[in-house]
């Protein structure tokens, strides 16, 4: 089999905050069947600089077209990437000759990045506290079934963003009821007594099912999605809500709705909510009353914060939007690449906002977004009184070794 050297040159598609770093060195292994297997960073398994991971397996394919994630340009002899947690980014890689030198590098970068991995897995069974003694609890983000053994395996304090939307993309027609009840079961009795939060179905703007019919919009991400397309289709939210209520008789579940921008939502939610209750009872079906909670993801959202709060058990910072709703900027836009700032004053203003907010009415806040894994921000959101962070699982041990060299005693004296 033959190996191929690649550094990364760049990005494409810029999609929000890259977690790759420019300069760095990739294996590259053919294989008969002329695809390509990033032998040294698989997903989850090999950590690249501290800068994140790639998908493990995708296909070669001539003049630039795209076959499972990687895109292999024959004129100018470049691979273009898919990142695997910024969704719409393809990482630049540049050919480099396979010489002894690139190959000792290689070896050398290598054996560097297995050294740190190891010295960061001793902390899989390590607490989320801080040096002085605060508890901060990571949780984990996943997408899909197969993302739960690594949210044991990191020692995730459970699951605080469950994307429900797996279940409806890359198919024909709705989910039957039964069949969502039966994969919220399955997590449900994996994560025992270990939170699930499990967020309704976010569609619309760039998840997207033939089946779904949704209307093309001039601009979608500010359209017709998340909370506002749930109860424009309140028979699939319905669905949902009473697989969700059937499978909490089995572990720790909570609910937690996408897009909400005003209290007429949380209205016309809990008013289903009630009917999903009811039919569940009349039926003699067991269910938990389980916690809920929304996320925070719009200006709109922010500033009645704490009027939200008191609708919920939790609130859940979707920094990920917030951010680009914030500065008014398309993260998937690549001519704004050098100028979109999730670190803009702004948008940690906002998270502050929300995290008194939620305190004021007595209830946990939560960053599930991109920005609770950029470890550069960590000290400061604990500073901020966020309660809890939520990460996809291999950013897990990252950020439990910068929560714990953070020391808020000074904080706690300022704030005397």
């Amino acid at each position: 089999m033959k190996e191929i050297f690649v550094t990364i040159t760049g990005f494409k598609h810029y999609y929000g905050k890259s977690v790759f770093a420019v300069g760095s060195l990739i294996k590259c292994v053919k294989e008969p069947d002329n695809a390509y297997d990033s032998e040294a960073i698989r997903c989850e398994y090999f950590p690249l600089k501290k800068v994140g991971y790639i998908a493990n397996s995708v296909n070669t394919v001539a003049n630039g077209t795209s076959s499972g994630g990687r895109i292999y340009d024959n004129v100018k002899k470049k691979f273009y990437v898919r990142v695997i947690f910024t969704t719409y980014s393809h990482i630049i890689c540049k050919i480099v000759e396979n010489t002894e030198e690139v190959r000792k590098e290689y070896e050398i970068r290598r054996q560097a990045d297995k050294e740190e991995r190891e010295e960061l897995l001793k902390l899989r069974r390590e607490p989320d506290i801080t040096k002085d003694g605060r508890k901060i609890e990571i949780y984990a983000n996943i997408g899909n079934m197969d993302d739960l053994n690594s949210v044991l395996y990191y020692g995730a304090a459970g699951i605080g963003l469950l994307r429900s939307e797996f279940q409806y993309l890359g198919r024909e027609n709705y989910p039957r009821e039964n069949e969502l009840f039966l994969a919220y079961k399955k997590i449900a009795e994996t994560m025992g007594e270990k939170l699930t939060v499990i967020r309704t179905a976010d569609l619309g703007a760039d998840k997207q099912a033939e089946y779904l019919n949704i209307p093309d919009e001039t601009n979608p991400i500010m359209g017709n999605r998340g909370i506002r397309l749930c109860l424009d289709r309140k028979r699939m939210f319905k669905a949902q809500l009473r697989a969700i209520f059937r499978a909490s008789a089995y572990g720790n579940l909570a609910l937690m709705y996408p897009m909400i921008t005003s209290e007429e939502e949380m209205d016309e939610i809990e008013a289903i909510i009630r009917e999903v209750v009811q039919g569940l009872e009349e039926k003699g079906i067991p269910y938990k009353n389980i916690r809920t909670g929304i996320m925070i993801e719009t200006p709109a959202a922010v500033m009645i914060s704490r009027e939200l709060a008191r609708r919920v058990d939790f609130l859940s910072l979707g920094t990920n939007d917030l951010s680009q709703y914030t500065l008014a900027m398309d993260r998937q836009n690549p001519l704004l690449r050098n100028k979109y700032n999730d670190h803009h004053p702004a948008v940690l203003r906002m998270i502050k906002m929300v995290v008194e907010a939620g305190h004021a009415e007595n209830k946990r806040v939560c960053i599930c977004g991109e920005l609770a894994a950029d470890t550069a921000l960590t000290e400061e959101f604990l500073k901020m009184g966020v309660d809890c962070l939520s990460v996809v699982p291999a950013c897990i041990l990252p950020v439990r070794k910068a929560l714990r060299q953070v020391d808020l005693s000074q904080e706690k004296i300022n704030e005397k």
